[in-house]
C-alpha cells in the first residue's frame, strides 16, 4: 500500500511540474518515448520504469529551459593548463585580496588576472565546469595556471586527482 501511495505521489508531482513548466519557460515538455513507456518493472498501477523515464525527461527539459533562459556571458579569452586546489589547512587564511579563504566558496587564485574576475573552468577529463571568482594570487608552481577552492575542485571532480588539465574562459 505504501509503495502504491509513493508512486501516486510521484506521478502527481510530475504532472504538476509538467503543467507548470510551459508557463514558466515558454517551452513544451516532451513526452517520453514509446519504448520507455514499455520498460520497467513494478506492479501494473505504477511501473518504476515509467516514472524514471518521466523524471529523466523532466530533468532534461528543465536543464534546457534553465540554460536557454539565462544569458551566457561573453568570453574575453581562453587559457589552457593545469589546475590544483587549496589544502584544507589554509581555511581561514587571508588571501591576497584581503578576504579570508573559505573552502565552501567558488573562488580561485591566478597570477595576474584582476581580483573579482569571473572564470568558467572546465575539467578536460570529464567536461564538468564551474564559474569561479579570482580572489588570490598564485599558484606558485611553474606548471599550474590556477589554484581552486575546495568547493570548486569538488564541482569539477578533481578532489582525488590533485592536479588536472583545465580550460579557463575569462568571462566579461
Amino acid at each position: 500500500m505504501r509503495s502504491r501511495l509513493l508512486c501516486l505521489l510521484a506521478v502527481a508531482s510530475w504532472l504538476v511540474l509538467a503543467a507548470a513548466l510551459p508557463a514558466l519557460t515558454g517551452s513544451r515538455v516532451p513526452e517520453p518515448s514509446a519504448q520507455s513507456e514499455l520498460t520497467g518493472g513494478g506492479h501494473a498501477a505504477c511501473p518504476e520504469g515509467r516514472i524514471a523515464a518521466r523524471r529523466s525527461v523532466l530533468r532534461r527539459t528543465m536543464a534546457a529551459a534553465r540554460a536557454s533562459s539565462r544569458p551566457q556571458p561573453a568570453v574575453a579569452r581562453v587559457l589552457e593548463g593545469r589546475a590544483s586546489y587549496y589544502h584544507p589547512s589554509l581555511e581561514g587564511n587571508l588571501t591576497a585580496s584581503g578576504e579570508r579563504y573559505r573552502g565552501f566558496e567558488l573562488t580561485a587564485a591566478h597570477r595576474e588576472l584582476p581580483f573579482g574576475t569571473r572564470l568558467r573552468v572546465t575539467n578536460l577529463r570529464n567536461g564538468r565546469s564551474v564559474v569561479v571568482r579570482i580572489n588570490d594570487r598564485g599558484p606558485f608552481h611553474p606548471r599550474r595556471i590556477l589554484d581552486l577552492s575546495r568547493a570548486a575542485a569538488r564541482e569539477l571532480g578533481i578532489l582525488f586527482h590533485g592536479e588536472v588539465g583545465v580550460r579557463v574562459e575569462v568571462l566579461e
